[in-house]
């Protein structure tokens, strides 16, 4: 079959691990890109994993995906991410109980430690070999940190085509939610079960840590019928104890509850997560439609101090032109909870520029950069969880 669109060429690192195992078949199906919009992946790994990239690629072939036009492994940056339309950076150092024993970090100065080698090496070689319009996107935790890292040293790409994930804790919220409001019946203008689908506009502010929060004050329903209107959440969904404590203690150990059950990663979830953030980063948010994402902070709206990345209500332009939502009424809670997580930031960007080699920035209020970064030095930052 003909298609009119040339061809996407995508790279996914990481390529023989779990997420990327069910990243690469949303991909070639045309669930990321679209049902027109053919594609070719490169999938990069470590030399060591070379058979089973391999593996992954006799696997890909014998789907026999109309959209798929060709599939490669790599084991050279360079080679992977050379005229890349996109770049989705998945492989990473885990947690120690995250992890095979062979790939353990003991604590979150090694895990940092252990990915700032990985993400400066990734951006030296896109700064060599990509196209000024790569959009990359980075998953591997810290992500944020890690976007950061990696953009720092691909200079010749703009820092706008960086984003970190914050989709997964958006839809892990959503789901939540949902599950709420089906178990209690309470809405009677929208009857129907519900999936977290239905639940939009919702708001994952900062890292993906123990201090990152969603919000719902923005969230609403979806009806049934596309030509009825929304329905606020808040108005349906009163509960505060719910919306302001469960809600957020949910979604912040979601991620180590999987882990404790599969003794991995979460994958499936994640894949998930990662195709809905490259979905409408390439085509565009839904008119009206906010979602979360991983942006660098200068000139933001919110006070975040400049030069991190962090989460904040986004709407997008098809082809990846974001912007910040403005104007969203904060109250002194959910100021300070934004402030604390900007804080883990900087302290995470002070221990990882030290380890690469980067000049650090002058500490600014309302970051106390300092202050934060000795308790990083130490291992003893509290709350930074590293499982997607």
């Amino acid at each position: 079959m003909q298609f009119s669109k040339p061809t996407l060429t995508v790279c996914v690192t990481g390529a023989a691990g779990y997420t990327a195992y069910n990243l690469v078949y949303l991909i070639a199906s045309g669930e990321v890109f679209g049902h027109d919009q053919p594609v070719a992946l490169r999938l990069l790994d470590i030399p060591l994993l070379q058979a089973k990239m391999e593996g992954v690629q006799m696997e890909l072939q014998d789907c026999a995906f109309r959209l798929l036009k060709d599939v490669s492994t790599h084991t050279s940056p360079d080679a992977a991410f050379k005229n890349v339309d996109y770049a989705i950076l998945l492989s990473a150092i885990p947690r120690s109980e995250d992890a095979d024993p062979m790939l353990r970090c003991n604590n979150r100065l090694d895990v940092l430690r252990a990915n700032t080698v990985i993400f400066k090496e990734h951006g030296l070689a896109f700064d060599r070999v990509a196209k000024p319009t790569t959009k990359v996107v980075v998953v591997a935790n810290p992500s944020a940190t890690n976007a950061l890292i990696v953009s720092s040293f691909a200079k010749s790409v703009p820092k706008e085509n960086f984003t970190s994930l914050a989709w997964l804790d958006q839809n892990r919220a959503a789901a939540h939610i949902a599950a709420r409001l089906n178990e209690d019946k309470l809405e009677s203008t929208v009857p129907l079960q519900h999936t977290g689908r239905d639940i939009r506009n919702l708001i994952v502010w900062g890292n993906h840590s123990d201090t990152m929060f969603p919000d719902t004050r923005q969230a609403v329903i979806v009806q049934p019928k596309p030509e009825l209107p929304p329905v606020k959440l808040r108005a349906v969904l009163r509960d505060d104890g719910f919306l302001l404590k469960d809600l957020v203690d949910h979604v912040r150990q979601r991620g180590k509850a999987i882990v404790r059950k599969r003794q991995t990663t979460p994958a499936m979830s994640a894949a998930r997560a990662v195709a809905d953030h490259v979905c409408a980063l390439h085509g565009g948010t839904r008119e009206g439609e906010t979602v979360s994402m991983g942006v660098y902070t200068n000139g933001n709206p919110y006070q975040v101090a400049d030069g991190l990345f962090f989460s904040f209500p986004v709407k997008i332009k098809a082809g990846g032109e974001w912007h910040i939502v403005k104007n969203i009424q904060l109250d002194e809670s959910q100021r300070d909870r934004i402030q604390a997580s900007a804080r883990e930031l900087a302290a995470e960007r002070h221990a990882a520029f030290i380890l690469c080699g980067i000049a650090l920035p002058e500490p600014a209020s309302p970051v106390k950069e300092s202050t934060e970064a000795a308790s990083m030095d130490t291992g003893a930052t509290a709350g930074a969880t590293l499982e997607p």
